[in-house]
């Protein structure tokens, strides 16, 4: 779980960066799977952060990148901040990579070559990597799955009817490039929309273009393949959690709050990790200030807020406040009947 908030960084020259959403929508405290359904950059940024720059880097390597230089190892490319950027052929075969369970696969272009009596002449088997684990691989197609077939998800314009597919779009500042990678049980494809020099797209914004013109090819391609799905490998399991918390879930988290996700076994939040940040306060009902011993009962209400684990930035940068922050614990109590209002507590 991250907080989608306007967030600012200090850099190694010492400079302040100001990361944004694409839209410059914020939506507070969010878990990975609906931050990368949405395309949020600040979650993003905040993951890199919490596993390490190197780590990513490493990461992204192994899958198959090669552009990588010293450069790159800042946050900024967590939201594509690179200095050479990546190809089209390097991020297909990263994306299948997860397709393959961790397998990645080198391109070739020639695969057999056959003479005319049906013998093979030339036969280039491409060098195949064990990269990671299914367990990563199988929980990784899941997140990506979400951004085709969530009804927000920026990917919702790829879907292959009833196919599962899993993909990620992406746009860079200035609308440069227009990217959207995705696979199939059994086919995963790039597609890249630019001009050779850099040049600004404003008109294709909003369109959709990138994943329909995925969708469109995909569906030809996959039109007398039978649907797969893929298998669950083992020591996967699935547990309720509290999607604003991450944790289990509460008696007091609200029904809508609740949700399943899939860990690695030995990951998931133990029974006794339950949700912190949804929390029961008695109310005054006339002000909606936190109730005190002088409040009349008839107006006392208890009802569910949320506490954040870090407070907001206060004042927020940009000016930007997410939806969730109507949903924290009130910080006064009650003036009503003599109590002060204007006290600031710690609920």
């Amino acid at each position: 779980m991250f907080d989608d908030v306007p967030t600012e960084y200090e850099t190694v020259t010492d400079e302040t960066w100001k990361p944004t959403n694409f839209d410059d929508l914020y939506f507070g405290l969010i878990n990975v799977r609906e931050a990368l359904a949405r395309s949020q950059n600040i979650p993003a940024i905040k993951t890199m952060q919490m596993v390490g720059v190197d780590e990513c880097i490493s990461f992204a390597r192994n899958m198959g990148i090669s552009t990588l230089v010293e450069d790159d190892r800042n946050l900024s490319a967590a939201i594509g901040g690179l200095t050479l950027g990546v190809s089209p052929l390097e991020m297909t075969v990263a994306y299948a990579t997860f397709a393959s369970q961790g397998v990645r696969t080198n391109p070739v272009v020639v695969t057999k070559v056959i003479d005319k009596y049906g013998i093979t002449i030339y036969e280039n088997r491409p060098y195949k990597t064990v990269v990671f684990d299914d367990q990563t691989a199988y929980i990784m197609t899941d997140l990506l799955k979400t951004v085709v077939s969530l009804p927000y998800g920026t990917g919702r314009l790829a879907r292959l009817g009833d196919r599962p597919v899993a993909a990620k779009s992406g746009t860079t500042d200035d609308f440069y490039d227009l990217w959207f990678c995705g696979f199939t049980k059994d086919y995963a494809a790039t597609v890249w929309i630019g001009h050779d020099e850099v040049e600004e797209m404003y008109d294709l914004y909003g369109t959709g273009i990138a994943p329909k013109i995925w969708q469109q090819f995909m569906s030809e391609i996959h039109k007398d393949l039978p649907i797969r799905d893929w298998d669950q490998p083992k020591n996967i399991e699935t547990v309720e959690i509290c999607r604003t918390s991450g944790l289990r879930p509460s008696a007091i988290c609200p029904d809508d709050t609740r949700t399943t996700e899939v860990f690695v076994s030995g990951t998931t939040p133990s029974l006794t990790a339950t949700c912190s940040i949804h929390v029961e306060a008695e109310v005054d009902t006339r002000n909606g200030e936190l109730a005190t011993p002088a409040t009349p009962f008839e107006y006392k209400a208890k009802k569910v807020f949320i506490r954040r684990p870090e407070p907001l930035p206060d004042p927020l940068p940009y000016g930007k406040t997410p939806p969730d922050a109507a949903l924290e614990i009130p910080k006064v109590f009650s003036n009503l009947n003599g109590t002060n209002s204007s006290t600031p507590i710690t609920p």
